[in-house]
């Protein structure tokens, strides 16, 4: 098993864990660490660990996570890189197949330990890059037929007006007014992402979405980006585009639908993006896989020498 991270509390008469740490930690050792593990491994080690006396009450909780934790990898169907069945989990295939839903994983996972900044430092430009290029892999496979234009960390050296230009040119609107909603010292104002369904005619009035990526642990303060009345300000659209918000994070029913009504917006959660009808190998293209998993590998095995 993984080394205990934060979230983890002594449960005596109520289980003091922190139930989505909890997951990410079965969830992660599973994929890097333990081929197999079964409900009793789990509740052995939080005994020896000392979070728990007593066995039964250990075992509610841990069957508990057992029975979401299987729910929520169900959503990947078929190519969930962990099967299954009544006795315990088994990974599938190795991280390294499977980097995209590794990346998410340790995204959400490896700040829970408290030297993983002192570690890796506080810098999140690699990283947010690269969540926004995963983000954009996975949409790409979802709309079809859809045009996608990349504005965030990847081209920080831009400022709004220039970003605002590319905009126009990449889905055929028209500028707003830029000079009074543009500053020039602003840059993406919380749009990472660009999708739009193209019709020949160019004529506006077509289908929009601005997206905004965020994969830190202050995403919530994030969700309601970017504002809708703002970009109709700086950019004269004929149809009032969509939002999306994707993050590396798993949300529960009740969180994704009230952080919907937050965003106002399509919330694209970690199971959201990973969850298509093909494996990884058919939309993570190869210069990404590549990138990820030179990302993760200092990661995961600091997270194993834990």
């Amino acid at each position: 098993m993984l080394s205990i991270p934060r979230g983890f509390r002594r449960s005596v008469s109520a289980h003091n864990i922190d139930d989505e740490t909890f997951l990410d930690w079965i969830e992660t050792t599973t994929l890097i660490a333990e081929e197999e593990l079964s409900p009793t491994d789990v509740v052995e080690c939080l005994i020896e660990e000392q979070l728990y006396d007593d066995q039964d009450f250990a075992s509610e909780f841990v069957s508990s996570g057992w029975a979401d934790l299987r729910s929520r990898l169900s959503r990947l169907g078929q190519h969930s890189p962990i099967v299954f069945n009544d006795r315990w989990m088994m990974r599938r295939v190795d991280w390294k197949d499977v980097p995209a839903h590794s990346f998410c994983l340790v995204v959400s996972y490896g700040p829970k330990y408290d030297q993983w900044n002192t570690s890796f430092g506080s810098d999140y430009t690699e990283q947010g890059d690269l969540f926004e290029l995963l983000t954009m892999a996975a949409m790409e496979r979802r709309f079809h037929g859809w045009k996608f234009l990349h504005t965030g960390w990847s081209k920080n050296t831009l400022k709004l007006p220039d970003v605002i230009d590319d905009l126009v040119t990449h889905i055929g609107e028209r500028a707003g007014n830029t000079g009074y909603y543009a500053s020039d010292q602003a840059n993406e104002a919380g749009v990472d992402l660009v999708w739009h369904f193209p019709f020949v005619d160019r004529r506006g009035g077509i289908p929009v979405y601005l997206a905004q990526c965020a994969s830190g642990k202050n995403w919530v303060d994030k969700v309601c980006e970017p504002n809708i009345d703002e970009w109709n300000k700086k950019i004269d659209f004929a149809t009032i585009p969509s939002k999306a918000f994707s993050l590396p994070f798993s949300l529960d029913e009740k969180e994704l639908r009230q952080q919907s009504v937050r965003s106002k917006g399509l919330m694209l959660d970690r199971y959201r993006l990973l969850a298509h009808e093909v494996s990884e190998d058919d939309w993570v293209p190869a210069t990404l896989k590549e990138s990820l998993i030179k990302w993760l590998e200092p990661r995961i095995h600091w997270i194993l020498r834990r």
